[in-house]
């Protein structure tokens, strides 16, 4: 049975009503501490701008080509204010607890631009957590700490996009009977929640974790009806950067992929998008295929894996070699190495990009998205691929300090 679309917006465009009463007093720029503007809904109507004849351009440097943003206008109009901050999101809080987080760490990349919309495509999942006490004990008992928690991939990432600020829309499939429950879970942290109901049940994922190492036996469920056909021409027109997990793409088979993911990317850059896709897993890499999955992400504009997908995908073993061979393929590639940093590889060249002062990990699920969730933030901000990287590693950062893969505290 096909999907049923269900949408779950009307708490939520409450609030923005509510936010854009109050934006409007600040010169259009989203407040960046807790007040009337702080409960949020992702993807508000665009603002108008008086001085620039496209909705798409803030102002006439806009037309710059930013490698894995590329400009949506030409307009030559004269410089306005539009929501775009001067400030620069390298300019981080050096106050960040080390430990636990007492309260949300809040735009650790600076202030989103409210002109600049994100549209997620990718899996949710229920993920049991498991996080064992000491050595697993065979065929015994083993005390662990066991918590349920939303997740997803995908989900994390636009939950993350939330809550550093942008505008994002995120797009999956779960149970019939689950469809209010995760959408309310994605719409505290300022997302928009557009989910597909299945007869199939949500995704689950048990994840067994311990420090930076976890191991996850996964159920798709319902993941496996969300494809490309998701996602309609107004969702596209109304975003400007797609990002994809590649859960979702594993979960059709190659035959729907080379049909539907290629042609999708293709849809995307015709209405003015950028891409980016997160390979997810190495095992499902191979067993998908490689030349399958390369041939379904053709046209990516930015590649985020792990050193583990990165390996799969390239066929090399060094992280450099494996990014620069990357880099021969897609725009721009990120390489993610964990504790040792990341790799960001152009046409320009490979550098290495150190990762922050290094804190006792509690959970790592979820700090790839959450990296993923910064870098593509700060982008949006036209802060460079390096800079971006340095995001990326701060939201991470705060990530594995808390158990689960989303922000630990609502917006």
């Amino acid at each position: 049975m096909p999907p049923r679309a269900l949408t779950l917006r009307g708490s939520a465009d409450r609030a923005w009503s509510s936010r854009t009463r109050c934006r409007s007093r600040s010169s259009g720029i989203r407040p960046s501490t807790i007040g009337c503007c702080s409960r949020r809904s992702p993807l508000p109507p665009r603002p108008a701008c008086a001085a620039r004849p496209s909705p798409r351009s803030c102002s006439a440097s806009s037309s710059t080509h930013r490698r894995g943003f590329r400009s949506r206008s030409t307009s030559t109009s004269p410089a306005t204010t539009c929501g775009w901050p001067a400030r620069s999101p390298s300019h981080w809080p050096h106050d960040r607890p080390q430990t636990g987080i007492r309260r949300p760490p809040r735009r650790l990349v600076g202030e989103t631009p409210v002109s600049f919309r994100f549209l997620v495509l990718g899996d949710v999942i229920d993920d049991i957590v498991v996080r064992p006490e000491s050595e697993i004990r065979p065929d015994t008992d083993t005390d662990a700490v066991i918590e349920l928690r939303a997740g997803g991939s995908g989900a994390n990432v636009a939950a993350w996009l939330g809550y550093l600020g942008a505008a994002v829309e995120f797009v999956g499939t779960v149970a019939v009977g689950d469809v209010a429950r995760h959408s309310a879970e994605l719409i505290v942290h300022g997302v928009r929640a557009s989910l597909s109901a299945s007869d199939e049940p949500t995704g689950t994922i048990v994840v067994i974790a311990r420090g930076d190492s976890r191991s996850m036996l996964t159920s798709r469920g319902a993941n496996r009806t969300t494809g490309p056909a998701l996602l309609t021409d107004e969702m596209l027109a109304a975003a400007d950067h797609l990002h994809i997990s590649g859960y979702s793409i594993f979960s059709g088979g190659p035959i729907r992929t080379l049909a539907g993911w290629a042609a999708l990317i293709a849809r995307a850059h015709a209405a003015g998008l950028t891409v980016s896709v997160d390979p997810s897993s190495s095992g499902y890499l191979q067993d998908y295929g490689v030349d399958a999955f390369l041939g379904a992400i053709d046209g990516t504009d930015i590649l985020l894996p792990n050193l583990d997908e990165g390996r799969v995908l390239s066929g090399r073993h060094e992280p450099m070699e494996v990014a620069s061979a990357l880099a021969n393929r897609f725009p721009l590639v990120v390489l993610t190495l964990g504790r040792d940093g990341a790799i960001v590889a152009d046409a320009r060249g490979v550098q290495e990009v150190s990762t922050v002062p290094r804190i006792d990990a509690v959970d790592a699920t979820g700090a790839g998205d959450a990296f993923s969730a910064g870098f593509l933030a700060a982008r949006s901000l036209g802060a460079s691929s390096i800079d971006a990287a340095t995001a990326g590693h701060r939201a991470a950062a705060v990530a594995v300090m808390a158990a689960g893969g989303r922000p630990a505290h609502a917006l």
